[in-house]
């Protein structure tokens, strides 16, 4: 049996060395990252919670304080009421004052007009009530009515006077309600303005502590959308690094394999079942033919050529004549389905199916072929 000799080039030695090197310089590289986004979300974090609680604390504030505003123009609303009220009533003791004043002047203008009458035509004196008269009942008589008109002329005139003075007086102190009413809406006005002047700069507060909020809560989702950058970032480089760690190994176990087996390719039975047994313990992987993994085939065909690549399937070397001579090394073609390497004594050495690594079995199938 005739195989070619296969080597493992000196650089692959020299790439895995280099790649066990990254590996290990990688993996601190990206573990900060992480922390310090972290630290900067959860200084956001607290930033924003503290100038959240201050918000607060100044809405609190602002809500009190527009109270307090509410109160104070309630406040000004009555004393401009009081005002108001006090100013009508002055207004209107004042009308009547006026309307006593034109009474009175036109009642005096009414007994002036007459004294002048009574003077000129010479009548209405006690002399014409008593010329006049006729009998002394026509005397008594208008004797009477001369006193009961001047007595009625002064007493309408004084009632007048009286009422002009009460009217007046009413006036008088209307007057001074509206000026304590206009002192209180004053006053008034000014706690009114004091306390809008207030609830603006409280307002305004408040405005300035929203914006910042929003501006830490947009930076604090910022934190933690790095965060997340940063966490999938390391997971990224921590599955690089864990290929690069495989591949390592691969590497190593590719060295050992092909130091062990390749430098020389033997030509006998005996060689084939030396690598079939050099096998033993590796995965069993679809479609590999080594130098990691194999599966049926692949390990049949690495252990008659020596060489890592396929020459035929299971139903290729099924297909193979049948040897009346059985030897080591020969091929069990155990269905046109699996195949193994005869290694003497009634048994093989396969690559079974998944999850069951290179192992020695009992021999199975009565077909054993050579390959030349």
């Amino acid at each position: 049996m005739n195989s070619k000799h296969t080597s493992f080039p000196r650089r692959t030695f020299i790439a895995a060395s280099a790649m066990a090197g990254v590996a290990t310089l990688m993996p601190s590289a990206f573990a900060d990252p992480v922390s310090d986004a972290q630290s900067q979300a959860d200084s956001a974090a607290s930033a924003l919670s503290d100038k959240q609680a201050q918000a607060e604390a100044a809405l609190s504030s602002l809500n009190a304080m527009q109270d307090s505003l509410d109160e104070a123009s309630d406040k000004y609303q009555e004393a401009l009421d009081e005002q108001n009220a006090a100013q009508q009533a002055m207004d209107e003791a004042q009308r009547q004052v006026d309307e006593a004043t034109a009474n009175i002047t036109q009642m005096q203008k009414r007994l002036s007009t007459r004294v002048r009458s009574m003077y000129r035509t010479g009548s209405g004196t006690f002399l014409d009530v008593l010329t006049g008269a006729t009998s002394f009942e026509d005397f008594a008589t208008g004797l009477d009515l001369l006193n009961d008109m001047s007595e009625d002329d002064a007493k309408l005139v004084s009632d007048l006077k009286n009422t002009r003075v009460q009217l007046t007086a009413a006036r008088d102190e209307y007057a001074a309600q509206e000026k304590v009413a206009q002192q209180k809406a004053e006053e008034a006005e000014e706690v009114k303005r004091q306390a809008e002047a207030t609830v603006s700069q409280y307002q305004a507060t408040y405005d300035s502590l929203s914006s910042e909020v929003q501006q830490l809560l947009e930076q604090k989702r910022e934190a933690e959308e790095k965060v997340r950058e940063a966490q999938a970032e390391a997971e990224a480089q921590r599955q690089r690094e864990q290929a690069a760690r495989e591949e390592q190994q691969r590497q190593r176990r590719d060295s050992a394999t092909t130091n062990r087996y390749v430098p020389s390719a033997p030509t006998d039975g005996n060689a084939i079942v030396a690598r079939a047994q050099s096998c033993l313990g590796l995965p069993y992987v679809w479609g590999a033919v080594g130098p990691s993994g194999y599966d049926c085939s692949g390990l049949v065909s690495y252990c008659v050529t020596g060489r890592h690549e396929r020459i035929g399937t299971a139903s290729t070397f099924y297909s193979w004549p049948a040897v009346s001579n059985p030897q080591p090394g020969d091929i069990v073609a155990c269905s046109s389905h699996h195949c193994a390497i005869y290694i003497g004594n009634n048994q093989m050495i396969e690559a079974p199916t998944f999850g069951i690594p290179v192992k020695v079995s009992a021999l199975r199938g009565s077909k054993i072929v050579r390959y030349a």
